[in-house]
């Protein structure tokens, strides 16, 4: 049957992170579908409430539709007797298992959309301590394993299409019959990355600053399986990468920029970075016209990669203690590593000799992980859509 709504499930506490995390497939879609709604999830967890967060909403929302469910059945009352499709932007955790079955008893079909192309870490990646992968088994395993069984014995429904961009993730579940038919997604389709879709790349590259990709101390991912960070070790690792952030700007004569997530605080990043400007939009224009990019750890850096700058791999006994190594992109990059709770010399003509010389791995990265055909993915993705449901 012709569907006449889409439903786009997302937390509005995580609102803000979403032009950065869909980008331009959200206007897409809405300019394409009439009736297009992205639709709160916060008062429809089944425990760990909280409230939500007041969101002021920018211009990348001027145009969208966003709907706000009270309780289930409150959005019972908004879907009516119309048909739906969900598109499901919310994790496998317990919190949402009431309204995985409400999908699933409503027998609406559900897409996922997550073309970024980012090379997911190992489940372990972010623990170094018993505790840690007791925390991490808790939070994320046991749910996830829960919920694919509920899927097997359809308390759950399946994913009907889940779109990616990573291809040799793609290549690597259609390989193995025993990861599709254990999956929680029907099919894999294989699509162009968002980051392709981005007309700042189709700009000429500037070399105006160097840019720092900000990890957030307490980033949820991480402390709520590690624990928070004590101040006095927040405090030495703060001067140790302003103090490596100087003699970069110092050396190369170029002006800092501290590029943080939306969900940043802005005043608590203002107050370790005085000396600094601080952003917290446009990362992809910040990249495009950056001279160099230092980061520890972010899927953001395939900006990066994709417009040919060099880049410092940070590393800090802050994360070390914990035996998170940002390191992830390591495996793939062959990126230089700078540990900034270490002195650090260098010599300007070498190091941007040898940043440059990794070009060349950024090359095989793309070709393995985000090969770019000539079609748009976001065309793609609609164009499944219509086919499939409307």
């Amino acid at each position: 049957m012709k569907k006449t709504k889409i439903l786009f499930l997302f937390s509005f506490r995580d609102l803000n992170i979403l032009p950065s995390s869909y980008g331009k497939i959200l206007h897409d879609l809405n300019r394409e579908f009439k009736e297009f709604y992205i639709v709160n999830t916060d008062h429809l967890e089944l425990i760990f409430k909280d409230n939500a967060s007041k969101f002021k909403k920018s211009n990348f929302f001027k145009n969208l539709k966003l709907f706000d469910p009270k309780s289930l059945s409150h959005l019972n009352e908004f879907i009516k007797n119309k048909d739906c499709l969900i598109i499901n932007g919310v994790s496998r955790r317990i919190r949402f298992f009431a309204l995985f079955y409400f999908i699933a008893r409503k027998k609406i079909p559900q897409i996922m959309i997550t073309h970024l192309g980012h090379v997911q870490p190992n489940p372990y990646y972010y623990q170094g301590k018993i505790s840690h992968k007791i925390n991490n088994l808790f939070i994320r395993t046991i749910p996830h394993l829960i919920h694919n069984l509920f899927v097997m014995i359809k308390l759950f429904s399946k994913i009907d299409i889940r779109f990616i961009s990573n291809a040799k993730l793609y290549n690597d579940i259609n390989s193995s019959s025993f990861k599709k038919k254990f999956s929680y997604v029907k099919n894999f389709t294989l699509v162009n990355s968002m980051h392709y879709e981005e007309k700042i790349n189709r700009k000429k590259l500037k070399q105006k600053h160097i840019l720092l990709l900000e990890l957030p101390p307490n980033y949820k991912d991480v402390s709520e399986i590690t624990g928070k960070f004590k101040k006095q070790d927040l405090k030495v690792h703060y001067k140790a990468l302003n103090n490596f952030l100087l003699k970069l700007r110092n050396s190369f004569k170029k002006k800092i920029i501290i590029s943080i997530s939306p969900k940043y605080s802005f005043v608590k990043a203002k107050f370790r970075f005085k000396k600094f400007k601080i952003v917290n939009r446009n990362v992809q224009k910040y990249i495009h016209e950056a001279f160099l990019v230092v980061f520890y750890d972010s899927s953001t850096i395939l900006y990066a990669i994709m417009n040919k700058k060099p880049i410092i791999n940070l590393k800090s006994n802050l994360f070390q203690k914990i035996n998170f190594k940002t390191d992830h992109y390591n495996k793939y990059l062959n990126l230089k590593e700078v540990n900034i709770s270490k002195e650090f010399k260098f010599s300007k003509t070498k190091l941007m000799k040898d940043l440059r010389s990794r070009f060349k791995y950024y090359n095989y990265f793309l070709k393995k992980y985000l090969p770019k055909n000539k079609n748009s993915g976001n065309k793609q993705i609609i164009d499944v859509i219509k086919k499939e449901y409307f």
